[in-house]
C-alpha cells in the first residue's frame, strides 16, 4: 500500500529543491571567481583581488544602447554608487574593467547592475551580488562615531553610524572603570568639569553631554558620557565594528581587566574588534589578551620611520596616520613591508586620491 502521506512529503521536497534551481538567478564558480547572472557576468582577473571584467549580453533587437554599470557595496545601503559606462565589445556585448577599490568600500558583496537606454528611456538589464572579502576594499571609519550628524563620541552617534567601523575613545576612571571621551576631561563636551582619571564612574555620570550636532534631536538616554560597555552594545546595534582608541599609555591591571570583561560580557573578540593607539604597550597587552586580535598603531607623521615600531608590537598591528603624512614613499615601504595602512581623518575632496592610492583604512569626520 502506498503511503500516500510521506509521498506527498518527498513530493514537496522535491519541488522545491527545483523551484530554488529555477530561482537562483546567479551562480559563482569558486574557480575562476566569476559570478554570473542571465546575462550579465563578473569575472575577477587573474592574480588579483580586486579587478574585474563585467560583461553583459544585448540582444539586437531590444533596441538597447549607452549600456552603464551602476555598482555599490551593500552594507550601508547605496552610499558609495557610481554607474560605470560601459564600452561596446561588438554588436551584442558590452564590458567593463573596474577595480573596486577605486570607488567602493565597506562592506562583504558588490551589487552590479546593467542598465540600458532605449528610446530615450533607461531600462534594468541585469543585476548581480558579488562576494567579496573586507580586505579587498577600503573600509571607512566613523571617527567618534557618525559625528557629522550627531555629538561626538554619543550613544547617538554610534547607534547611528554608517560605515562598518565606529572610532571611539576610551579614559580609565578613578575605580578603574572606562567611558567614552575624546579629552582626558569631560570639560570640552559636557555640562561638568574634571578629569577622567581623577573622577569615580559615578561622579561622571552626574553630567550631561551638552555640545555637538543636532544635540536637539537626540533623546536624553543618549546624551549621557557613555561607558565603555554601553558604546560597545551600541555598535551591536548598528552592526558596526567597533575601533577602540585606547587613549592612556599607562594602564593598571585593574583598569585592563574591566576593559576585558565589558568586551566578553558583550560578545567582542579577536575576530570583531580592531584596537588603536599612539602608545605600544596597550596594543601588546591587547594583543596577549586577545591573540591575533587587529591593531593599528597611531602617528601624527614620519610614517616610515613608525614600521619598525609596528612590526615589533605585533604581526597582526598596521599603522595609521594622519593623511597629510602620506605619498608614494609610504604607500612603497608600508606595502613593502607587508604593513597595513590607514589615514585619519580625510576631507571630501582628499577622498579619491587616497581610494587610488589603495589605503586601507580611511576616517572620516564626515
Amino acid at each position: 500500500m502506498i503511503n500516500i502521506k510521506k509521498t506527498s512529503i518527498v513530493f514537496i521536497a522535491v519541488l522545491i529543491l527545483i523551484l530554488s534551481a529555477a530561482m537562483s538567478v546567479q551562480a559563482a564558480d569558486g574557480k575562476n571567481g566569476t559570478t554570473k547572472g542571465k546575462t550579465l557576468k563578473a569575472t575577477l582577473e587573474p592574480d588579483s583581488d580586486t579587478v574585474y571584467h563585467i560583461e553583459v549580453e544585448v540582444p539586437k533587437s531590444s533596441g538597447v544602447s549607452d549600456v552603464s554599470f551602476p555598482i555599490w557595496t551593500v552594507a550601508n545601503g547605496q552610499d558609495d554608487l557610481v554607474a560605470h559606462k560601459a564600452e561596446k565589445m561588438d554588436d551584442t556585448h558590452y564590458a567593463l574593467d573596474l577595480d573596486i577599490r577605486n570607488d567602493h568600500y565597506n562592506g562583504d558583496s558588490l551589487t552590479i547592475e546593467a542598465t540600458g537606454k532605449s528610446g530615450g528611456k533607461e531600462q534594468k538589464l541585469d543585476s548581480i551580488t558579488v562576494p567579496i572579502k573586507r580586505t579587498e576594499i577600503t573600509q571607512y571609519a566613523g571617527h567618534k562615531g557618525y559625528s557629522a550628524k550627531y555629538p561626538e563620541n554619543s550613544l547617538a552617534a554610534f547607534k547611528n553610524n554608517k560605515w562598518d567601523y565606529a572610532e571611539n575613545d576610551i579614559w580609565f576612571t578613578q575605580d578603574n572603570q572606562w567611558v567614552v571621551m575624546h579629552d582626558p576631561t569631560i570639560d570640552r563636551t559636557s555640562n561638568g568639569t574634571g578629569k577622567i582619571a581623577e573622577m569615580t564612574l559615578d561622579q561622571i555620570r552626574q553630567y550631561k553631554l551638552d555640545k555637538g550636532k543636532n544635540i536637539e534631536q537626540c533623546q536624553p538616554e543618549d546624551l549621557v558620557i557613555p561607558t565603555f560597555k554601553e558604546y560597545l552594545e551600541a555598535c551591536k546595534s548598528s552592526n558596526s565594528i567597533p575601533v577602540i582608541h585606547i587613549k592612556p599609555e599607562k594602564i593598571p591591571a585593574a583598569a585592563y581587566n574591566s576593559m576585558v570583561q565589558d568586551l566578553k560580557d558583550t560578545g567582542f573578540n579577536a575576530s570583531n574588534m580592531v584596537f588603536i593607539c599612539f602608545f605600544a604597550e596597550p596594543l601588546k597587552e591587547m594583543d596577549r589578551r586577545f591573540p591575533g586580535v587587529e591593531m593599528m598603531y597611531l602617528a601624527g607623521g614620519e610614517a616610515e620611520k613608525r614600521i619598525s615600531t609596528v612590526q615589533e608590537i605585533s604581526n597582526n598591528c598596521g599603522l595609521d596616520v594622519n593623511y597629510k603624512t602620506v605619498d608614494a614613499d609610504v604607500m612603497k615601504a608600508t606595502k613593502t613591508n607587508n604593513v597595513k595602512l590607514g589615514v585619519w581623518t580625510l576631507p571630501d575632496d582628499e577622498l579619491k586620491k587616497f581610494l587610488k592610492l589603495k589605503v586601507d583604512y580611511i576616517t572620516l569626520d564626515n
